[in-house]
């Protein structure tokens, strides 16, 4: 779960219209929507949310908009996202202010809007919005650990103090490497770039860039002895060196794509350059088709959002019209009659303009787009364009630098199950039906990673297990504890149950015809219930390693007494390679080869 306040110029806008504004576009795509310290619904949040604001005409923008969210695999209810979101406003000290929630399920990500009103309704005071990405993401945290679901990375570490979370710094060992990566280049695109990708329909500029003009275009960079020899280099692999703003770009003229400079490493970028080679000269221009065929693409995006735009303006105009002929129609009527008049024809104009938008949907420029077949529109990139990082981090350790494993956390892990795998050919494909009903993959480095499920089929967490010499197959720490992995057939006559996931995985190999659930060695309630459930009424058995390790029998055999318990004592007994102790201690980074190779 991540949180962030979505921050946007509302200068020279009044209360009413800012909150206008962001109520209704939070709400006319929610699928559920509540609100709080407000009457009515959300048709009447806006206006009461301005009169409050009323109270403080000193502060020029009285709202915030925040926006909680879930990663790929997580799909809690909608009772939990409230839950959550009413959670994060008490952590913010923003209970008793008015806010709306609306929940969004239209994307890939389920997410949440928060439009909340700084004013205090009763004593007029302005919540303070300072630190608040810190103050949001204790609040994730807390959040998360209430509701049993997993923590997702961020800024600061988290600790648990008298049984609370706490954020601590992250260690100088995380800022070392972090500084590493920049130096190689590995930068987040700008929101520039991530616009004009989703609008071209291709993948940035240097994820399709191979990896032979890459290190071409690196060398001239680095050998040229002045700019225009940098140029000439560049020319030759039909790229540009440019200014742009205080920093400097890389183009593609055959496309026109760009890139910031700094994406090939800190040392190319536009000070460091200038530094080296003195002041800028810039290279020569000349102009190519991929312009041409922009300029095509936005012309036609334009006359179609023209068009839209003028149907719209009719119906508004002829709604206009409306309004001012009954208002002279209700003349002399009853006050109460007029305003029940007034409200069902705002109403039906409303329900018109919705149905007419549904009618003529808004003109995507990528529709309009050129060279769509190498990009995004292809579903064997969409998951590797999800999550870029970890092919750059191979790009880059394959030019030479030297760069750390990543932190194995559950937002890696996440990115592994999600970012797509790579048949027996080296081509990176989308998980299908197929790869994903089995509930594991084996991944390049020796390692294997499971999901773990919720009782809703969403994935609180996952479970990461390696073979290693003489020791068999091991669980990698930290594996989740949350949720229930299942490996085997669903629809098995007889389930085994066990707490270790090394454990699961060796006796399912051994029994392919059973279905292994993997538990927690101290199962919640919820997973308790969960476990029932999916055994219902055939045969069931703890699995133990050891004949020290029953306290998960205990445990099972109190709430399921029909439960029998396995006791592994014995080598003949015990699976082959696995060792008697349920779990090992490993380090919680990915050694040798990395995972996404």
């Amino acid at each position: 779960m991540l949180a962030k306040v979505i921050k946007t110029k509302r200068d020279g806008l009044t209360a009413k219209t800012i909150f206008t504004q962001r109520v209704g576009y939070c709400c006319e795509k929610g699928c559920k929507i509540v609100t709080a310290n407000l009457a009515g619904d959300w048709h009447e949040a806006a206006a009461q949310m301005a009169f409050t604001a009323g109270l403080n005409p000193a502060l020029r923008d009285p709202s915030a908009h925040i926006v909680l969210t879930w990663g790929d695999g997580e799909n809690p209810r909608d009772a939990e996202i409230i839950a959550a979101a009413r959670m994060a406003m008490h952590e913010m000290g923003a209970a008793r202010h008015q806010h709306v929630i609306a929940i969004h399920r239209d994307r890939l990500n389920v997410h949440a809007h928060i439009v909340l009103n700084l004013v205090h309704p009763i004593t007029g005071k302005t919540l303070s919005m300072r630190q608040d990405y810190a103050r949001l993401e204790l609040a994730c945290r807390r959040i998360e650990r209430r509701l049993g679901w997993p923590p997702d990375r961020g800024r600061f570490d988290q600790a648990i103090v008298d049984g609370e979370v706490r954020l601590v710094p992250k260690p100088q060992a995380h800022w070392d490497a972090k500084r590493t990566a920049r130096e190689a280049g590995l930068r987040p695109d700008p929101r520039g770039g991530r616009g004009a990708a989703r609008r071209s329909g291709r993948r940035p500029l240097r994820d399709r860039m191979s990896t032979e003009v890459r290190r071409a275009a690196r060398a001239a960079m680095e050998t040229a002895a002045g700019w225009l020899q940098l140029h000439a280099g560049l020319m030759r692999l039909g790229l540009r060196y440019v200014r742009h703003g205080s920093g400097a770009r890389i183009i593609e003229i055959s496309s026109a794509d760009t890139m910031p400079a700094s994406h090939f490493g800190s040392a190319f970028s536009f000070d460091r350059m200038v530094r080296r080679l003195g002041r800028f000269i810039p290279g020569p221009h000349r102009a190519d088709a991929a312009h041409g065929r922009r300029s095509a693409a936005r012309e036609a995006y334009d006359q179609d959002r023209r068009a839209r735009r003028d149907v719209v303006a009719r119906l508004t105009a002829r709604h206009r019209e409306a309004r001012v002929r009954i208002g002279s129609a209700l003349q002399g009527w009853p006050r109460l009659v007029q305003s029940a008049f007034r409200e069902a024809l705002k109403k039906e104009q409303r329900d018109e303009l919705v149905r007419l938008c549904r009618t003529i949907p808004l003109p995507v420029l990528r529709n309009d787009a050129y060279l769509r077949a190498d990009g995004l529109s292809d579903p064997t990139q969409q998951g590797a364009s999800r999550y870029p990082q970890a092919t750059r981090m191979a790009k880059a350790r394959s030019d030479g630098f030297s760069l750390s494993e990543p932190r194995l956390d559950h937002t890696l892990m996440r990115q592994i199950w999600f970012g797509g795998i790579r048949d027996n050919d080296g081509r990176r494909r989308e998980p299908d039906a197929e790869d994903l009903s089995a509930q594991f993959r084996a991944l390049s480095s020796g390692a294997a990673i499971m999901p773990r499920l919720g009782p809703h089929e969403d994935i609180l967490g996952y479970a990461v297990v390696r073979e290693r010499p003489g020791q068999g197959i091991v669980t990698v720490r930290p594996s989740s504890r949350l949720g229930l992995a299942k490996i085997g057939k669903l629809d098995a006559e007889t389930c085994l149950i066990v707490a270790d996931a090394a454990l699961g995985l060796t006796i399912s190999l051994q029994r392919p015809d059973d279905l292994v659930i993997i538990a927690s060695p101290w199962p919640t309630r919820r997973q308790l219930a969960q476990i029932e459930n999916q055994i219902g009424r055939r045969n069931a058995a703890v699995v133990e390693a050891s004949p020290t390790s029953s306290a998960h029998f205990v445990r099972l055999k109190d709430h399921l007494p029909s439960v029998k318990q396995v006791v592994l004592s014995t080598p003949s007994e015990r699976p082959k390679d696995h060792p008697p102790r349920a779990e090992q201690d490993e380090p919680d980074r990915f050694e040798g080869p990395s995972p996404f190779a």
